[in-house]
């Protein structure tokens, strides 16, 4: 890791090749820009290191991926796009409005779920052929992708996403404590909110798909004995140190970029001394 807190590219490969020799790895990812673009730096650092690598993401990012030179395995929907068209009232959060926000959550959710039901399906389809698959914070459901598919799957988040006393939900607008436990139970709290409200599309493309049976009421994640799988972190301890209550399988990479996407420039002062 150098002083920034980023491993140098092509140096992914160590935490996959120790556990999973295989032919095809498959990132699967949507949302942002801020989502995608990371995924793009994983995938090239991962083909460096010799491995057969794809992209899955939807369609919008056809030209972005492939100007990288990374294989492109599109799907159709991203939700992401129903949640910008919503503009300030800030679905899917408590935002500073919470009435509000509960109001935008619940149009959010009747306007995405068709979408996102057709986006699982094309998502699988997307994905077929895979030996390992990579998924993130916006492809939750890659879990069950995987699953249905017979093959291993390894969570990259570019938060610190998994469960820990030390602090709260990076979802959350506040914090509180309570010895730690409130801490662990927002974590726990955001997981089990998010997998309620597409439950019935993941369930739906686990029957249609891949003929599974449908996943329990809490989110299988939660479970005692798994709920720190095995989790690329894509942050820098430099930023953010590791808990002391994650497991070995959750291991902190630095962050992922992309060589010569950004230029330097003058941070205001207040950011240099920060």
């Amino acid at each position: 890791m150098d002083k920034h807190g980023q491993y140098p590219s092509g140096t992914m490969w160590f935490i996959v090749h120790r556990h999973h020799p295989m032919k095809t790895i498959t990132l699967l990812t949507s949302g942002t820009l801020g989502d995608v673009l990371p995924y793009i730096a994983l995938g090239k650092g991962l083909i460096e290191a010799g491995y057969n690598v794809r992209i899955a993401a939807p369609r919008g990012f056809a030209n972005l991926i492939k100007n990288h030179h990374v294989p492109f395995s599109p799907f159709d929907g991203n939700p992401t796009d129903l949640l910008i068209e919503q503009g300030d009232s800030t679905p899917m959060t408590l935002g500073t409005n919470p009435i509000r926000s509960l109001r935008a959550t619940q149009d959010f959710l009747r306007k995405a779920r068709p979408l996102y039901r057709h986006m699982l399906h094309t998502a699988a389809e997307a994905c077929r052929g895979s030996d390992l698959l990579i998924h993130g914070l916006p492809t939750i459901w890659g879990a069950h992708i995987a699953e249905g598919l017979g093959i291993p799957a390894i969570r990259a988040n570019l938060q610190p996403l998994t469960p820990t006393r030390e602090f709260p939900s990076a979802l959350l607008p506040f914090r509180f404590s309570l010895s730690g436990i409130g801490n662990w139970f927002s974590h726990w709290a955001v997981t089990q909110a998010t997998w309620l409200s597409w439950r019935s599309e993941i369930n739906h493309a686990r029957h249609a798909d891949f003929g599974l049976a449908p996943a329990q009421l809490l989110d299988p994640t939660l479970k005692a004995d798994s709920y720190q799988p095995l989790t690329l972190n894509a942050f820098s301890e430099i930023v953010l140190p590791r808990p002391r209550d994650w497991n070995e399988k959750q291991v902190i990479t630095g962050y992922w970029r992309i060589k010569g996407l950004t230029r330097p420039v003058d941070e205001p002062q207040a950011l240099q001394k920060f």
